[in-house]
């Protein structure tokens, strides 16, 4: 029965999942493991091992063989099915006298690290030639910020070293990919000639994105050895998706007659090279063509015609063009959660941690305050895979900055599951934020200055509506509109979206929409009237002072200030004054701002007054 029909659809995959074997004789435990496993009774969660390479005796890959990636549903099974077989391996390991540990990740620092290293390969299938040579050509101009990702650093008893790919910066089996004009088989020889030239070698299976030339029932498929093992399967997972993704847009690109444009080769290795250093935080150059992939184009630090972005900056640009081949593939938020909810934060101006490099250093720093052996909890992690609970890295990031990840996940949810009525930009923020935490009650207080408990259930998409129908209203007004009006504009938004949070409502348009909002919204006496964090309301010289501004004019600005700890009772210091605030007067929660003044960390709980009947107004 055919349940569903794809124009440009996902393809199989075949995952070989890396790990590291630590002990005296790890070829030995190896062998005995092997011997092991294939005794065991036939299981979905039985381990499929891949033959031992000799170049690499202390690895141990689990192949998933040809799988179909294709719905949530089915992606669960093969990941809880794949966590089971590594438990197992495990075990048997442990039994043997050795430690399965992920790459880059050695127990002592005398042991040297090419033994500790190894990658996670991803074979896709293509259905001919053309999609061959286009997805091979795509994922070669992306191959820069996707080992800035997927690159491990080195990890050990001291910490994690500063760096974006331990395996590549010292490997001798990893060459940058090449352009290919075609994948028949005078072409890739050519481009062998020009390997053995160049490099001194002249194998295709060392390049970053191999087109499989052999045996025949792999022709078809394309295999990328640049990612480094991880060590979470959730990441394994959201690395799956993205490479998913990249296919179908190379699907999309021959179906449509595109090819894919040839990135200049020294322009790509030294892009790469900028990742394997330096991974998320490289600077990676970009050309014209590029210009695309970008997000703000003033943002770009130039050197007379170079110009340099932050590799996370392309990584994201990159997964947001990707989103209806996300949909495509039924992806949940959750799914792509370790790939898109550090770099966001860290644009935001939170300190995320972005991929498994930064979490293992928090790790480190954990442990070593609790005086833990860190290399032992990382061991724990191995297999790690939950169907229920969220994964390591997402958990750590939504524990810190609740209320970024939130409006993070709510533009991801509207991308995946998308809904046209209601616009929902990018969650990008002009200020710089800091690390806020709240419990749930205190980000309900937080987003609602005007709303009762529990009005926030629906009231994401509502306040998005509210937010697009206010900017509308103010743009038709035009910036020489009276104060009179802009107050009326105010007054329709609150009664919409059932909420006085403007600071949420603009988080919700894009960077230049909020942006023109706010200076049009802004009071004709831009300075804020300051109070403290002490616990007065309307009895406060400056709130008093706000109010007159506020009669006499119609806006004003009055800030809560203090320490960023004592930025719930600010919040809560907020809904008292508009609880019991004057006749014809209204408060909207206009932005939290977190700073450093005087080397402390310090928070402006900013609120507009609004009089719906000011004097002197014309």
């Amino acid at each position: 029965m055919l349940s569903q029909v794809y124009r440009c659809g996902p393809t199989r995959q075949r995952i070989l999942k890396g790990y590291v074997v630590a002990g005296e004789q790890p070829a030995r435990i190896i062998d005995q493991v092997v011997g092991q496993v294939n005794r065991l009774p036939a299981a979905p969660s039985r381990p499929n091992l891949a033959p031992p390479d000799p170049r690499f005796s202390t690895v141990l890959w689990f192949d998933t063989g040809p799988i179909w990636l294709h719905t949530v549903r089915a992606r669960q099974a093969h990941f809880f099915n794949l966590s089971a077989a590594i438990q197992i391996v495990s075990g048997l390991v442990k039994q043997a006298g050795g430690t399965l540990l992920p790459s880059a990740t050695r127990l002592s620092n005398s042991h040297p690290w090419e033994h500790s290293v190894c990658g996670d390969q991803h074979f896709l299938e293509t259905v001919d030639d053309i999609e061959k040579e286009v997805f091979c050509n795509l994922i070669r101009t992306h191959v820069p910020e996707l080992i800035a990702f997927t690159g491990r650093s080195g990890a050990g008893p001291n910490g994690v070293e500063p760096l974006g790919s331990r395996r590549l910066i010292d490997s001798g089996h990893h060459y940058a990919a090449r352009y290919l004009a075609s994948v028949s088989p005078s072409h890739l020889q050519r481009v062998k000639d020009c390997l053995r030239r160049d490099e001194g070698v002249a194998r295709l299976d060392l390049l970053d994105v191999y087109p499989v030339e052999a045996p025949p029932e792999m022709a078809s498929w394309v295999e990328l050895r640049f990612t480094d093992a991880q060590l979470l399967l959730a990441t394994v997972r959201a690395e799956a998706l993205l490479y998913e993704a990249l296919l179908i847009r190379a699907r999309r690109k021959v179906r449509d007659g595109r090819r894919e444009w040839a990135v200049p080769q020294d322009l790509l290795e030294h892009n790469r090279a900028r990742a394997v250093a330096d991974g998320l935080q490289a600077r990676l150059e970009i050309t014209e063509q590029r210009r695309d992939l970008t997000r703000d184009v003033k943002g770009f630090r130039a050197d007379g015609k170079r110009r340099f972005v932050l590799a996370r900056e392309v990584l994201l640009s990159l997964l947001e063009d990707l989103q209806y081949e996300f949909r495509v593939l039924e992806v949940e938020y959750s799914e792509i959660a370790p790939l898109v909810l550090g770099p966001a934060l860290r644009e935001m101006g939170s300190p995320g941690l972005q991929n498994e490099n930064e979490l293992l250093r928090s790790l480190h720093r954990s442990c070593s305050q609790q005086k833990l052996d860190f290399v032992a909890q990382v061991a724990r992690l191995v297999g790690h895979f939950s169907l229920d609970q969220q994964d390591p890295l997402t958990a750590a990031n939504q524990k810190h900055f609740l209320i970024a990840a939130r409006r993070i996940q709510h533009w991801w949810d509207h991308k995946l599951h998308i809904d046209r009525s209601v616009p929902v930009p990018p969650p990008r923020k002009a200020e710089k934020e800091q690390s806020r935490a709240p419990a749930d009650q205190d980000a309900r207080t937080r987003r609602d200055l005007a709303d009762g408990p529990g009005k926030h259930s629906q009231g994401s998409s509502r306040l998005a509506r509210a937010a697009g129908a206010l900017c509308t209203d103010l743009r038709a007004l035009g910036p020489e509109a009276s104060v009179i009006n802009k107050v009326k504009c105010l007054g329709k938004f609150r009664e919409a979206a059932d909420s006085a949070d403007l600071d949420e409502a603009l988080g919700g348009l894009s960077q230049e929409e909020a942006k023109t909002l706010r200076q049009l919204l802004l009071p004709r006496a831009k300075k804020p009237f300051v109070m403290g964090a002490i616990g007065r309301v309307w009895n406060d010289d400056a709130a008093q002072a706000a109010l007159k501004e506020a009669q006499r004019d119609g806006l004003a600005l009055v800030v809560y200030q203090g320490p960023t700890d004592q930025e719930q009772r600010m919040l809560s210091l907020a809904k008292q004054m508009d609880t019991k605030r004057p006749d014809g007067i209204d408060l909207y929660l206009w932005q939290i701002v977190s700073f450093q003044f005087q080397g402390r960390p310090t928070t402006n709980v900013e609120l507009l007054m609004a009089c719906r009947h000011p004097g002197g107004v014309s």
